[in-house]
């Protein structure tokens, strides 16, 4: 029997899309400051599922060290030179980003 957690964790995980950081924008009418960029070290899903469940801790930890970042605006200017590809969720009011 699947838990509650895997379950929310799964329904996460379909709901990822590939998009680049222009299509982002245009269908999620995204704010730089709402946005999280996620190191490829963690897995999206991971992250987004934390989000939902307020784990503070967890977040601090990710960001203090560097593996949860809102994009600085050089690298927005590169993600749209470069048309980059990212996996990419909504858990609002929070958009969240990993490279591909």
């Amino acid at each position: 029997m699947i838990s509650k957690e895997e379950e929310l964790i799964n329904k996460i995980k379909s709901s990822i899309m590939s998009l680049t950081w222009d299509e982002i924008v245009q269908s999620n009418n995204i704010l730089r400051e709402k946005t999280f960029l996620i190191d490829n070290r963690l897995k999206l899903e991971e992250v987004a599922f934390t989000l939902t469940q307020d784990r503070d801790n967890q977040l601090d930890y990710w960001v203090n060290n560097g593996l949860i970042n809102i994009p600085l605006p050089k690298e927005v200017e590169i993600f749209q030179k470069e048309l980059q590809k990212f996996n990419f969720i909504v858990i609002s009011p929070y958009c969240i980003i990993q490279e591909l």
